[in-house]
């Protein structure tokens, strides 16, 4: 029961973290919402930001790929959704 009261928490937070500065209708980018999410559980935004514009999609796949081998907990979609929103960013302020 505590498991469940714990993750619908986190469920809340996360939705609240990101509707943060949406417009109506505006949703935000999944692959942003788990890099904000995940990421940052061993890693500061400012390391990742570090890598936008330098990272190809095949680089990003490759650090996301040796993430998850090391605990990183991202299921497949989930980490091509994380690859697809970095290889896109050309500016770290994509994460702001």
């Amino acid at each position: 029961m505590k498991k469940v009261i714990a993750a619908v928490g986190c469920l809340f937070a996360v939705a609240a973290f990101s509707s943060a500065g949406l417009g109506a209708g505006e949703q935000a980018d999944p692959g942003k919402l788990l890099v904000q999410t995940h990421c940052v559980k061993c890693h500061t935004l400012k390391r990742v930001k570090g890598k936008i514009g330098h990272a190809d999609a095949k680089k990003w796949e490759e650090l996301v790929t040796e993430m998850v081998g090391k605990g990183a907990q991202l299921t497949p979609d989930e980490q091509a959704a994380v690859v697809k929103f970095l290889a896109a960013q050309t500016s770290p302020a994509a994460l702001d």
